[in-house]
């Protein structure tokens, strides 16, 4: 049975490259989209194994807000795929159980290995 990735990313190519990424790896996609606002719903909905989560999204609040609300409710493990880097939004991110994060540019062989280990 295919490990299911929930993919959150506002950036339409970013996404696009994602999710083939992932489909081409033997994972299946669950969705892809470019708001947080609704993760928790589309998690009990979608069920995903991994989330890929971008912090700056379109929508009312950004990926650590929404990885916040959904520790609430649930562990689904999250790799937060940002370009943020500073010391506030990398502090945040460990916060988060469950959590980890590789920054923009990513380079996929890396984001595969994570995803992979993660998903173990």
């Amino acid at each position: 049975m295919k490990k299911k990735v929930l993919i959150i990313e506002d950036d339409l190519i970013s996404s696009t490259a994602l999710e083939m990424m992932v489909t081409s790896n033997g994972f299946e996609s669950v969705g892809r989209f470019d708001s947080a606002d609704e993760l928790s719903h589309l998690c009990k909905v979608n069920k995903p194994d991994l989330i890929l989560l971008d912090i700056m999204l379109a929508g009312k609040v950004n990926g650590l807000e929404a990885a916040q609300e959904l520790r609430k409710e649930m562990d689904t493990p999250i790799l937060f795929i940002t370009a943020l880097s500073d010391s506030n939004s990398t502090k945040v991110i460990k916060s988060i159980k469950n959590s980890t994060a590789t920054y923009k540019p990513y380079i996929e062989e890396s984001i595969l290995r994570k995803i992979e280990d993660i998903l173990k």
